[in-house]
């Protein structure tokens, strides 16, 4: 290693290109003024080692490479016309000064261990192992170990003859290329694997190659294909989508990003990529990602040296800031894995335990029954006086320079009680409720999560709410036991808003939908915004009556910013993080997850427990939409926000937008959409409950929901209800409450029951 890697590293390129295969290895390329680096970094294949150590082997603060140094002599930072970057096919134009034009081809191979490089002109290379190769004709190769991981990395080219092989007195070999030969570069776990990879590719060329890519990428990236009216979108909507598929290997580990700062397995961002993803209907990415994350809680220590696990802010290593989201993620990652699939495997004691054990130690060790909140030594991602690890960041392992968040007007902070902590437990609460009513090992268990799902509700309701009528950041309690409740603008822009946009339940959805108004309206005004918050935002704001028009105009930044050629990487159509911020990192899967889940909610939303239909202007088709045991091909045939009509093979259904799990079909559905201004008839636009069924009578509608949890409803154009009645499946009155929803034409319904329920209405003749 080069460097101790206690402090982030960045790239050193003056650009900087980056690609990681679903096997885990990353290649990067550094150009400098006078030459280029390739730097290739290894883990062992995910496909055959899914285990954390595997999956973290090579991380930000820890990186073996396969070769000393690999380098590309001839070809200089001023030399390249074009970034031609595609997270699997990737293409360099270069000139040279006289005028000599080349194309480098870099091949992402998604199953191997391994990258390709291909030039058209001569193209000149030298590579350096960590001690001696061995050299065959047509194949470089060292075995080394490290950290106890025997380790062999390879190099196969044509031939010495081809290639005008030669070994230099320092070590270093040096090879030319010419007319898109093809090398081979990479790590394995043996000799015999070394093998078997230039067996199968070693005779393909550059075409052969770049097709068998791009066939098997194909069955995944179909799924849940989106169709944009903008082709501008339409583009970062592709490239993007291969972005996630190459950021997420085989074994089910998740990096923020390829860029070196972010390259560890986050459990924020890992659970957000997939479940995002999940609910833009493509589960499969959330499959690997859960099982993965749930067998790997972080370990720690207390204060008498007894180990506890808990769900914290990196995948299961002890180096992790509390932060105190962790816990919500992996349960959000399961419950979304549980609604979108159906299936429950994971729901077997054997999973579930372990997360009650450690669910149960949060509410110990993080609720203040005198406050009815839960409280952190963590605020945001800042350790506070209360943590042992005060003044460190525990991730780097390093002594912090400055004060960062744990100060507020001059005083210092001993803990918060912030807002997207508090909807967050509150969410997991409900949501391990629904999975525990669920198993059907936990049919006859005494312990339930709602009565405190309850309390924390009533709490955020009489406490948590500003006089303006939205959320405040956070409750601070101060080293000298004074308190303070802070406004979004003092506290983490993105954790509020987060907080008052993902749910998937949410204790108020009016303060929480005021609430998110005011962020769209004030966080440009204080400081330029995330991406990935405001595609959050964004689909909340949509879904409760803000334009197609207004919609696309909060993309703007973000899809100008996305299409920008930068300096430092030149990642072209990859997303950014931050708004007007366009040399920061990129390609940053979480990113993409929001975009994909906020864009494909125009069309077909997910809701906690099914799909709504709507109408917008900016996606007009979603192909192959997997949703449990059915796939939707749904299409929009007239522009407009308001869905006047739509049909389910074939079948018109009137009454509900929210799908009713009757008329859904085991396989393929096709959903036809037609949009419009108005809509005027008594509707239910959604609900947090499964929609078992609806039936039709000449008065009016019969809904049949099930629900573990408090159910909400909301309706189109309530006063077209001559009567509504909420009962059990026996007859008995549920009690209901009602209230409009401000600045929209949808009203809620609450129902505060478990189990199954019908809801009557009666319409005005």
């Amino acid at each position: 290693m080069k460097h101790y890697y206690q402090e982030s590293q960045v790239e050193e390129g003056i650009s900087n290109v980056l690609l990681q295969n679903r096997c885990g290895n990353r290649l990067t390329l550094l150009f400098h003024e006078q030459e280029t680096e390739i730097e290739l970094v290894y883990k062992p294949h995910a496909g055959r080692r899914r285990e954390f150590r595997a999956r973290n082997f090579s991380n930000r603060d820890n990186q073996t490479t396969l070769f000393a140094a690999l380098r590309l002599p001839e070809i200089t930072v001023s030399m390249v016309q074009n970034y031609g970057y595609d997270p699997f096919i990737t293409t360099i134009d270069t000139k040279a000064p006289i005028g000599a034009r080349n194309t480098l081809t870099f091949l992402n191979l998604p199953e191997e261990n391994c990258f390709a490089l291909a030039a058209r002109c001569p193209l000149l290379i030298t590579v350096t192992p960590h001690a001696k190769f061995t050299i065959t004709d047509g194949l470089l190769s060292e075995k080394f170990t490290d950290r106890g991981e025997e380790i062999v990395s390879f190099l196969h080219f044509p031939g010495f003859e081809e290639n005008r092989f030669r070994q230099l007195e320092d070590g270093r070999v040096v090879l030319q290329l010419l007319e898109n030969d093809v090398i081979l570069l990479g790590g394995e776990e043996n000799l015999y694997h070394v093998q078997r990879v230039v067996k199968t590719l070693g005779k393909l060329s550059l075409p052969e190659l770049t097709d068998l890519i791009n066939r098997q990428l194909a069955p995944t990236l179909a799924i849940a294909q989106l169709t944009s009216s903008d082709e501008q979108l339409q583009r970062i909507i592709d490239l993007n989508k291969r972005i996630i598929y190459s950021g997420l290997d085989q074994g089910g580990a998740c990096f923020g990003a390829l860029n070196r700062i972010y390259y560890l397995i986050w459990i924020r961002d890992g659970s957000m990529t997939t479940s995002f993803m999940a609910r833009a209907g493509l589960p499969e990415w959330l499959g690997i990602w859960t099982p993965f994350l749930l067998a790997n809680p972080n370990q720690k220590k207390d204060a008498a040296g007894i180990i506890v696990e808990e769900f914290l802010q990196a995948v299961g290593t002890r180096w992790s800031k509390s932060e105190d989201d962790g816990l919500y993620y992996a349960i959000l990652s399961l419950f979304t894995l549980y609604q979108t699939t159906a299936d429950a495997h994971l729901l077997h004691p054997s999973v579930l335990d372990p997360l009650l054990k450690i669910l149960n130690h949060t509410i110990e060790t993080r609720y203040e029954p005198s406050l009815q909140l839960f409280a952190s030594d963590t605020r945001g991602e800042t350790t506070l006086e209360s943590s042992p690890y005060f003044g460190y960041d525990i991730v780097n392992g390093t002594i912090e320079h400055w004060v960062h968040d744990s100060q507020h007007q001059g005083k210092t902070i001993w803990k918060a009680g912030s807002l997207y902590h508090n909807i967050n437990m509150y969410n997991v609460l409900l949501m391990i409720e629904n999975l525990l009513a669920q198993s059907p090992f936990y049919q006859t268990r005494s312990v339930t999560y709602v009565p405190l799902a309850r309390e924390l509700q009533t709490s955020l309701k009489k406490n948590f709410i500003n006089p303006e009528g939205n959320y405040y950041s956070s409750l601070l309690f101060f080293e000298d036991g004074t308190q303070k409740w802070d406004t979004f603008a003092e506290g983490d822009f993105w954790e509020y808003a987060w907080a008052v946009s993902i749910g998937p339940f949410f204790p108020d959805s009016i303060t929480a939908l005021k609430s998110a108004q005011m962020v769209y309206q004030t966080w440009p005004g204080i400081r330029n915004y995330g991406y990935c918050p405001w595609n959050t935002l964004a689909r909340t704001l949509k879904e409760f009556g803000m334009s197609s028009t207004e919609y696309h105009q909060m993309l703007q930044d973000e899809i100008r910013d996305a299409l920008l050629q930068t300096r430092k990487y030149p990642l072209i159509g990859a997303l950014t993080e931050y708004q007007n911020d366009a040399e920061g990192w990129r390609a940053l899967p979480f990113s993409a997850g929001s975009l994909m889940f906020s864009l494909s909610s125009l069309l077909l939303n997910s809701l906690p427990q099914g799909l709504a239909v709507r109408a917008n202007t900016l996606i007009t088709q979603i192909e192959y939409f997997q949703f449990r045991a059915s796939t939707l091909n749904i299409q929009q045939q007239q522009g407009g926000d308001q869905v006047v009509e739509w049909t389910l093979n074939g079948q018109t259904i009137s009454g509900t937008l929210q799908i009713p799990e009757q008329f859904l079909r085991t396989g393929p559905n096709t959903l036809t959409v037609k949009g419009g201004k108005t809509y005027n008839n008594w509707r239910l636009y959604s609900s947090n409950a499964r929609l078992f069924s609806m039936t039709t009578s000449a008065t009016g509608h019969t809904y049949e929901f099930m629900n573990s949890a408090p159910s909400e409803l909301i309706v189109e154009n309530f006063g077209q209800a001559r009567s509504i009645q909420a009962t059990t499946r026996q007859g008995e009155s549920i009690n209901l409450t009602t209230e409009s929803i401000p600045t929209t034409s949808l009203t809620r319904i609450l129902i505060d029951t478990s189990g199954e329920f019908l809801l009557t209405v009666i319409l005005s003749s």
